[in-house]
């Protein structure tokens, strides 16, 4: 078979479907995209490579990113996609971009970044996916189950409460902190 690359996220040009679509047409894999459609116009003349599955459950969601060997969110913009964290904690290796906020919460071992916006960055990416072993998934998934990254939205939650708490610290820049002044430590 072929590599799997799975996207996940609403098909539309905020989620970077238009530069993925142009990214992956003829390279030797296979596309999965999964979500609900906000721009019909982005899934016309989809590529033979790509297959369009429509809203998922979060359980199909999950096996499905258990069955991909990436998975691919190349975003224009996001704050912070909180499915990249999914995805990693099933093991998957994941493709996203500079403009995901997603990428400062994980390892690098766990994904790669490229910049937005850019079908040539894109495609140079995902043309280096091969098929995941088995073992490869399984040291993947205990690594990041030990790691302490988020992979649910309740550990998501904690770890924003706690850097936002980190900032509110005298000192960080917060409530407290000389450096809300902008005079730095002169007070």
């Amino acid at each position: 078979r072929r590599p799997l690359v799975l996207f996940v996220g609403q098909l539309g040009y905020r989620k970077g479907v238009p530069y993925l679509l142009d990214a992956i047409r003829n390279l030797p894999l296979d596309l999965q995209l999964v979500g609900p459609r906000v721009s019909r116009v982005v899934l016309e003349h989809l590529p033979s490579n790509a297959e369009y599955l429509g809203p998922k459950s979060n359980q199909e969601v999950a096996r499905l990113m258990s069955e991909a060997d990436c998975f691919v969110l190349p975003s224009i913009e996001d704050a912070c996609a909180l499915v990249i964290a999914e995805a990693v904690a099933q093991g998957t290796p994941v493709i996203t971009t500079d403009q995901n906020g997603a990428s400062e919460l994980l390892s690098p071992q766990d994904l790669t970044v490229v910049q937005s916006a850019d079908s040539r960055s894109l495609r140079q990416a995902l043309s280096q996916v091969t098929i995941l072993d088995p073992d490869d998934r399984a040291e993947r998934k205990e690594r990041i189950a030990t790691s302490g990254s988020p992979s649910t939205w309740s550990e998501y939650g904690r770890q924003v409460v706690l850097r936002c708490r980190l900032l509110e610290a005298p000192g960080m820049g917060g409530p407290g902190s000389n450096e809300r002044s902008g005079r730095g430590g002169a007070g």
